[in-house]
């Protein structure tokens, strides 16, 4: 994978020991461009240290969970999922809003104490940063703690599943908020899981435009996947 177009992000470090092992098999590489921290979830000092030392940027991937389960489900039904994020969206209130904003906040200060710095990026697990009034929230706490990147994408992606249909009707919301700030993001966000052929998708990557795509090495074929493109 040559495309200096694309930022290979991964997904869920923390999530579960099997996890953090394949994120650092993958670091040891040098391609991978940026790594999603779950900070409440299972991490060692020696793998702080490892993250640190890598060339990767660290991102703080923010959830409502008080506490990470080791074991979760790897694939969830589109209709689900979508049903999800409506529910979420639609059910939104102030109360709830105030209570986001606190779990979030808690978790950036504890990445700062457990890392020593600010994250680098910021994005969420399943997307929740997503819905316009938690994207709102995700907007003041990267400004109020100098957060630069936030994953969100300024264009839409090939719409290759309900999960993709239903983040772009989001993202065109978010992103009217979004332009009133100095945050980066990438031109396109994807998922790995919504590509269905990865050489024809690199070849349809638009001149100039930078394309984020998040993997999650927890799963073992795009752990498998990501290692047979690095390791050739």
């Amino acid at each position: 994978m040559s495309n200096n177009n694309i930022i290979i992000s991964i997904d869920d470090f923390g999530i579960s020991q099997k996890a953090n092992d394949n994120f650092l098999a993958l670091l040891k590489t040098g391609k991978i461009d940026r790594v999603a921290v779950m900070v409440n979830g299972k991490i060692s000092k020696l793998e702080v240290e490892a993250l640190l030392a890598s060339d990767a940027k660290l991102d703080i991937h923010l959830d409502f969970q008080k506490e990470v389960k080791e074991r979760r489900k790897l694939r969830e039904g589109v209709l689900k999922r979508g049903v999800s994020f409506l529910a979420g969206y639609v059910l939104n209130s102030s109360e709830e809003n105030r209570r986001v904003e606190k779990i979030w906040e808690r978790q950036i200060k504890d990445f700062q104490k457990t890392f020593g710095k600010a994250p680098d990026g910021l994005n969420s697990h399943q997307h929740l940063h997503f819905f316009p009034a938690y994207f709102r929230i995700a907007l003041g706490l990267a400004g109020k703690y100098q957060i630069g990147f936030i994953r969100l994408g300024k264009e839409s992606p090939r719409k290759t599943s309900g999960v993709a249909v239903i983040l772009d009707i989001l993202r065109k919301i978010d992103i009217i908020e979004f332009r009133k700030t100095s945050f980066m993001t990438s031109d396109i966000l994807v998922s790995f899981d919504w590509i269905k052929d990865f050489e024809s998708f690199q070849k349809s990557i638009p001149y100039g435009k930078t394309v984020e795509i998040v993997f999650h090495p927890e799963r073992d074929e795009e752990f498998v996947f990501l290692q047979s493109i690095f390791l050739k």
